[in-house]
């Protein structure tokens, strides 16, 4: 394959494979030498090096590992279509998780880094793709190949640029310099990726630390220790934008945020859909951070904000796609939303869920077609699409009935009415084997009050009581949203979430006593098929947990998200 850049530059390929300036000085960034020794250590000795490598994912120990080997990384990109794109430049290629996923894609790579131990992680990477080149330099140090790309990538780069270029008293000067340098190397009509955090994001408000400095709140100051990195709210990128001369552009917010997004939404989808944040659904900030202050509901906030217009503006990160086509931004990102499952899920049943712009349907693929053996397996996955429904999530509402409501008869009388559609349900469709997701936040309710169950993913092969869905259901809202049920269970003296489903459970005249050890052993067995074990006896160990204690962030695409093994599976079909 042609490599532009060795006829652009006089570079040697040192024994890594890694091509390199006889010039070129080391960048001064790392996730540290223990940190970056380990993932150096765990690629070379890896067999799957993919970006979907359950094999290095059980590798991840922190939030360094965690970060270059989670395959939800590459998520930032899955929703694009890479039509026309045969060759990138990417800018900053750290130890080579974007570049992997791109190099699979069979696009030529030729992937930038100025610092040569995560260059070298970056070759290991992709050691088996020949059409991934890997140079170490400081692009500054470089003569980058004019008009030679489809595509230049800057993930987790232009924060820096004030270090790239540290005799420049305007950070602003030095983002200018690289924007320059990336569109000079573009084809015309290329595109350009920009990834980057939001100084205003809503999780730096919540408490959380600013990612690059390790401090609450310094982004919201503007940085007045300023170490050469910064990010940028969307009014600034648009000024830096425009100030380059770029007119075309399109901004797509990522949550939680870039780094491994859960979620892609559209500026045009946050814009015309007045329930987009219904999305967001539990993709809390605060699954990644410990220092966010979780007494406050953030999707209830996420509401708020996008009710308010100003959704966009908190967004913890932003992605921006540039090009001098528009007609090829709104094609490159042709989705209003992505959505994917977690990785928590074993592969064979890992999802992505998409809606196509100004369609009213939704297309529901798995990441990875993976053969599955033949087995009697009493769950199976239903991956077909269906309509898009506008409106509220039942669990929105759940939540708001929660607020502001002493004697708690507006959250009770909800679930009471929950019950009764259940019942009705499965009384109407004359079977319950496909009812596992009858929950809450696969419920919307329409302008006619009416709910509409969306995404029922999960067929089971033998009957599921109404009792185990309602379960199941408060057991979910009672350990994810206990801080907006403590006044409630203040209330009612509940004290623990065991406590607290059997008082549900009394209101709506059922026992939970002589059913609870089978809907626990249940839950077992759906979710040892599901997902990737590590807890034993999780469910039984949060129904006795203080109902008022600090709650770990679960997804609701699986529930619970790190659950036990049982050894043995009672069932309990009717």
């Amino acid at each position: 394959m042609r490599f532009p850049f060795g006829e652009y530059n006089d570079l040697i390929r040192k024994n890594s494979n890694v091509w390199a300036l006889d010039t070129t000085s080391n960048f001064d960034y790392s996730d540290g030498d223990i940190a970056e020794e380990y993932l150096k250590d765990v690629i070379n000795n890896a067999q799957d090096l993919s970006s979907q490598s359950i094999e290095l994912e059980k590798k991840i120990v922190d939030w360094a590992s965690e970060y270059h080997l989670s395959s939800n990384r590459a998520n930032l990109l899955r929703g694009l279509s890479f039509t026309g794109i045969k060759k990138i430049l990417e800018l900053g290629s750290g130890c080579g998780a974007i570049t992997r996923y791109l190099g699979e894609l069979g696009i030529k790579i030729d992937a930038v880094e100025g610092n040569l131990r995560r260059a070298e992680i970056t070759r290991l990477r992709c050691r088996d793709l020949e059409n991934v080149d890997v140079i170490n330099a400081n692009f500054n140090d470089l003569t980058i190949p004019k008009g030679e790309y489809d595509a230049v990538f800057l993930i987790g780069v232009l924060e820096y640029t004030k270090r790239f270029f540290p005799t420049d008293s305007d950070d602003r000067d030095a983002i200018a310099k690289v924007l320059s340098l990336a569109k000079s190397a573009l084809k015309k009509n290329g595109f350009l990726f920009i990834a980057i955090e939001n100084r205003m994001g809503l999780k730096y408000w919540m408490g959380a630390s600013e990612d690059h400095y390790g401090k609450p709140y310094v982004g919201l100051y503007g940085y007045p220790q300023d170490q050469g990195i910064r990010t940028y709210n969307k009014v600034e990128w648009k000024n830096i934008l425009d100030r380059e001369g770029i007119k075309c552009f399109r901004f797509c917010y990522p949550f939680p945020d870039y780094k491994l997004p859960r979620a892609i939404l559209s500026d045009s989808y946050i814009k015309n859909d007045a329930y987009a944040h219904s999305i967001l659904y539990r993709l809390n900030s605060g699954r990644y951070r410990e220092d966010t202050n979780l007494n406050a509901d953030e999707f209830l906030l996420w509401e708020s904000l996008h009710q308010s217009g100003y959704l966009e503006h908190f967004a913890n990160s932003f992605f921006i796609i540039t090009s001098d086509s528009k007609k090829k931004i709104s094609n490159v990102m042709p989705y209003d939303f992505v959505y994917f499952s977690g990785s928590e899920r074993k592969p064979i049943y890992r999802t992505v869920t998409k809606k196509p712009k100004n369609k009213d349907c939704i297309i529901k693929e798995r990441i990875v077609e993976i053969e599955q053996e033949e087995k009697n397996c009493f769950l199976k996955q239903d991956i077909s699409g269906g309509q898009y429904i506008n409106g509220p999530l039942l669990s929105s509402l759940w939540l708001h009935s929660l607020l502001g409501y002493d004697n708690g008869l507006p959250f009770e009388n909800l679930v009471k009415e929950y019950y009764t559609f259940v019942l009705e349900y499965i009384g109407k469709k004359r079977v319950s084997s496909n009812i596992l997701d009858l929950l809450p936040f696969n419920i919307i309710v329409d302008s006619a009050g009416i709910y509409r169950v969306i995404d029922t993913e999960w067929i089971i092969d033998s009957r599921i009581s109404p009792e185990f869905i309602l379960f199941r259901a408060l057991m979910y809202i009672a350990y994810s949203d206990r801080m907006l049920l403590k006044c409630f269970n203040e209330k009612k003296n509940i004290k623990n979430i065991e406590e607290f489903i059997e008082h549900i459970f009394n209101l709506c005249s059922l026992s939970l006593d002589q059913k609870l050890d089978a809907f626990i052993d249940f839950e077992e067995r759906v979710q040892k098929e599901i997902l990737f074990q590590k807890n034993r006896n999780f469910v039984r160990n949060i129904l006795m947990g203080s109902i008022q204690s600090t709650p770990k962030i679960v997804q609701p695409d699986t529930f619970l998200v790190q659950i036990f093994w049982s050894e043995e599976n009672k069932g309990f079909c009717e």
